[in-house]
């Protein structure tokens, strides 16, 4: 069962042998069958984002809870978040936050915060300022960006906790490394501060590093991090070039839309909707380097000279990406977006 989940997670990640996840999805099945835990999450994974089988949320939700079950944390908050979108099985906020609080009892940063979403929300708890503060805390400080992008929104605001531009700074900032948006955000406070608050906020952040979990031992690793360890010594790693298409960086916050458009979906339809896009399409490219060296309009203008073999996966697949990049650009948040003139005033 051990082998079978390590030959998966080879093949997934292109560890001693070719990125295959048409093998992954094989051996990860042949795992998950028999109970394992890991294999039954990362099956589920494959079939969320169709890598290597067809994009089933249904079969996704059915392996996601088999290992949530048996408690795996990581596979609780991913059956939360098909819950909150109704993917694969009947939307309820009631489901997704009772999923997200037991991995986030497990101490897993994206529960903690998509738990800390709900309660800011009052969706399927009792709405509490404190109690989503608290989360989005413990979250902001495992390093989980979108926490500590919402935790600076709630000291600006006064929620949940007093209101502080200082620390609303830091955390901005933190979370700048990984959301764009925050930088603005972060910029739009200082102006606010007087100078020996700007002080204490730059003084804070060299103070706050928060990045990963750690243990009295040191840094704790996740499963997936032991088995790459583990298989890294014992083969040879094939370095990948990087793929011809990637996900673009949201131009804002996720949770700068609101009330319009919350955090958690912002979240859902960018990281791991539009990355399926993206996967799909670079794998759609693969077989061809000439292919790999358009651009997605080029593709997607020359479709007719496209190999028969590929051209419906890079008609999907690269429509997608292109359809999802636009909208992101579309979408202004409203501090930007002025006001309507002329015949549409």
């Amino acid at each position: 069962m051990q082998q079978n989940y390590e030959r998966g997670y080879a093949y997934s990640k292109g560890i001693g042998v070719p990125q295959d996840f048409s093998e992954a999805a094989k051996f990860y099945r042949m795992a998950a069958e028999k109970g394992h835990v890991a294999a039954q999450h990362d099956l589920a994974y494959l079939y969320e984002h169709g890598l290597g089988v067809e994009c089933d949320f249904k079969q996704a939700a059915e392996w996601y809870r088999k290992a949530a079950l048996q408690g795996d944390a990581e596979a609780q908050n991913n059956l939360g978040a098909l819950y909150a979108t109704g993917r694969g099985v009947p939307q309820s906020d009631a489901e997704a936050a009772r999923w997200y609080r037991l991995a986030a009892v497990k101490q897993d940063p994206e529960a903690m915060s998509n738990l800390g979403t709900m309660y800011l929300e009052g969706r399927g708890v009792k709405a509490s300022f404190a109690e989503a503060s608290r989360l989005f805390r413990e979250a902001a400080e495992l390093g989980q960006a979108i926490a500590q992008s919402n935790l600076a929104a709630m000291y600006v605001n006064g929620q949940g906790v007093p209101r502080d531009y200082v620390s609303a700074y830091v955390w901005f900032d933190i979370a700048a490394d990984h959301i764009s948006g925050c930088e603005e955000l972060r910029d739009r406070i200082a102006k606010e501060m007087s100078s020996d608050a700007r002080q204490r906020a730059h003084a804070g952040r060299r103070e706050t590093s928060p990045d990963c979990r750690k243990t009295k031992g040191g840094l704790a690793m996740t499963r997936r991090t032991l088995l790459k360890v583990a298989l890294g010594a014992a083969a040879i790693k094939v370095h990948a070039a990087d793929p011809p298409f990637s996900l673009p960086k949201l131009p804002y916050a996720y949770h700068a839309l609101e009330p319009y458009i919350d955090a958690q979906t912002m979240q859902i339809h960018h990281d791991k909707h539009h990355q399926a896009y993206v996967d799909n399409l670079n794998r759609a490219v693969s077989s061809d380097p000439s292919l790999s060296k358009m651009s997605v309009e080029e593709l997607l203008q020359g479709l007719d000279d496209l190999p028969a073999a590929v051209r419906t996966q890079v008609r999907n697949q690269g429509g997608g990406h292109y359809n999802h990049t636009l909208f992101w650009q579309i979408l202004t948040p409203a501090s930007k977006s002025g006001k309507p003139s002329g015949e549409f005033a």
